[in-house]
């Protein structure tokens, strides 16, 4: 399934740092709202549910995204599919929680690569989704779901500044 992504528009600012999702209107808005509160009610607090929100959609630190997202506004919808997605593996809502807590930027990662991530792990790893022990290895390592198998096919060449390269894990 092929989701848009809005991302917010810094040209018309003359400080990017005056764009901050508190300065989001309309629509843009009530999308970070209902994507907040969704995180929110996985049972973090509103100060941890909006750090993780920032980290995850590529409003604060680049360290994880590279640039490659940056100020994303979130669609709700996809954010609830993350999560159900996250479900399917076998963990439960406070794992989900205690994921989210570590790396919240696999809020930000679409299905589509966190299942990548997950068959990767399933045949190198020799772990099958819905075990005990993969369940445990998603919370203790969550950035793994979000890792890349191919920084070439992202035009990029490997120089070992990625956080997303399986060989940290």
């Amino acid at each position: 399934m092929m989701t848009t992504t809005r991302v917010v528009s810094t040209a018309a600012s003359a400080d990017a740092s005056d764009v901050t999702p508190a300065s989001l209107e309309g629509d843009d808005a009530e999308s970070w709202a209902r994507a907040e509160s969704i995180v929110a009610s996985l049972g973090l607090d509103d100060a941890s549910a909006d750090k993780a929100m920032r980290r995850a959609f590529g409003w604060s630190t680049q360290a994880y995204w590279r640039n490659t997202k940056v100020r994303e506004v979130p669609d709700a919808t996809a954010l609830e599919e993350r999560i159900a997605f996250l479900e399917t593996l076998g963990v439960t809502r406070d794992d989900v929680r205690q994921i989210v807590e570590k790396t919240p930027e696999i809020l930000g990662c679409d299905v589509d690569q966190l299942t990548t991530a997950t068959e990767y792990v399933e045949k190198n790893y020799f772990m099958k989704r819905n075990t005990r022990n993969f369940v445990k290895y998603v919370v203790r390592v969550p950035q793994a779901l979000g890792n890349n198998l191919d920084c070439a096919a992202e035009g990029k060449s490997c120089l070992g500044e990625c956080n997303r390269c399986w060989a940290r894990c």
